[in-house]
Parts: C-alpha cells; structure tokens; sequence
C-alpha cells in the first residue's frame, strides 16, 4: 500500500504520523495536568482543612470533658487552674471550630453531611451542659453545697448526662475522621495513577514515534532513494550515448512518471 502512494503522499503520511503522535501526548500530559491540579487543589483547599478541624474538635470534646471534670471536682472557684481555658473553648473556640467545619462541609456528601451535623449536634448538647456545671459552681457557696454536688455525680460516668452523650460523639467523630482520611488517601492514589498512567503512555507513544520514524525512513529510502539512484544510471548512460537495456519496473508516483518519460525517450 505504501508504495502506490505518490512521493508527497508518503512524506505526509510520515509527518501525519509524527505530529498526530505529538498531539495525543500532549493532550494526554495536558489532561492529567489538569486533572491532578484539581485533586491537588480539593486535597488542599477541602479535604486536608476539614480533616484538621475534625482533629481539633476531637481534641476540644476531650479537653472540655477534662476541664468541665476539673470545674466540678475543685474544691472553689480559685482551685480550678484550667477555668479561663473551659471558658475560652465554650464562648469562642468552639463555636469558630464549629462555623468553619460547616463552611468546608458544603463539599462533602450527604451521608458526611448528616454525620457532621450529628457529631455537631451532640457536641452542642455537650457545651450546654459544660455551662451549666460551670454556672452553677461560681462560689465557694456553690462548692459547699452538698445536695448540688451530689445532683451532678454521675454526669460524668459512662452512662450518665455528659459520659454518655460523650462517648457516643467521640465515636462518630472517629468514624467520619476515618472517612475524610480514606477520602485523602484515595485522591493522592488517583494523582499518582494519573502520572503513572501518563508515563507509561508518554513512553509507549516514544517507542511507537521511534520504530514508525525508523520504518517510514526505511520504506521512504526502499521506494524514494534507490529508484532515484537508477534513474540516475540511465540518465548517465544515456549521456555518454548509450542506450541502457534496463528499463524501470512501472510505478504510479512521481518517479514512475519520469521512468515513463524517459522510457519514451529511449524508444523515440
């Protein structure tokens, strides 16, 4: 087939073949570029920060819960040491906490989002009964008072108003930091699948631009070069006025065109 197309049929055909080569691979490049870009950019700018914040508030639940135990359990208002940081996570830190993990939330999906809005829900149960152990033990009045300290006993326990309410959040929170973490992994492994991928075909595509270049120079030189080089035989000895008894075999491109002519020049 190669050898009935004409000599600029050919040449575009080898070139075709380079530059649609080039083109695949560097829209291939060119796509997992962008498409590890985006991933890069939802690891970062979603995933990473909600995984952060979800982190903090497990560390705040398990402080408030430490702190809320120490409020109860000081014998006055000047023997608890870590009041002012209880009060810092109930009026300010928790509810920043809060607002950004349901400003980054707005890109999960619903199950993450129904989780989410649990764990903030029995976290939010948990802040109002931190205050009103807070609020009620303000004085060494309130300390003294043994019928209120025994009102609040077993809050604590595993089964009791906060324990329980505690461990049931913590539980859930665990179970959704585990989702955002699989989350990030699985987007890194698609990232370097991409790129991978992208190699792979980048050196297929090398290989295959290497043996086409290698073959259509090949044939270019079998069907181009070495009839050029016979016609250039006959045209030497025609010039030194003789008539060559080789006769070039019929071809349909350029070079069959001028054996033709020739032809008809030695037969008169």
């Amino acid at each position: 087939m190669f050898g009935t197309l004409t000599i600029s049929k050919r040449l575009y055909l080898g070139f075709g073949i380079i530059i649609i080569g080039t083109i695949v691979a560097f829209f291939a490049t060119f796509y997992t570029i962008s498409n590890s870009k985006r991933l890069n950019d939802e690891i970062n700018n979603h995933i990473n920060p909600s995984l952060s914040n979800l982190n903090t508030l497990s560390t705040t639940l398990k402080n408030m819960e430490a702190y809320t135990l120490g409020w109860y359990n000081a014998v006055g208002p000047n023997d608890n040491k870590r009041s002012k940081q209880l009060e810092v996570i109930l009026n300010f830190s928790y509810p920043k906490l809060k607002s950004e993990l349901q400003t980054s939330s707005d890109y999960w999906n619903i199950n993450q989002k129904q989780s989410l809005r649990e764990v903030l829900e029995n976290t939010d149960t948990l802040v109002f009964l931190s205050k009103m152990i807070v609020n009620a033990f303000r004085s060494i009045e309130d300390y003294d008072d043994d019928l209120k300290k025994l009102s609040f006993t077993t809050w604590f326990d595993d089964n009791g108003e906060m324990g329980s309410i505690q461990k049931l959040t913590i539980k859930k929170l665990n179970a959704l930091i585990e989702l955002k973490r699989n989350e990030a992994s699985q987007k890194s492994d698609e990232m370097k699948s991409a790129f991978n991928n992208l190699i792979q075909l980048i050196a297929i595509l090398g290989i295959a631009l290497i043996v086409g270049g290698l073959l259509i120079a090949f044939l270019t030189i079998r069907t181009i070069l070495h009839p050029i080089d016979k016609l250039k035989t006959l045209i030497n000895t025609l010039s030194l006025g003789q008539i060559p008894k080789q006769i070039m075999p019929k071809r349909k491109d350029e070079i069959g065109e001028m054996s033709a002519a020739l032809d008809n020049l030695i037969k008169g």
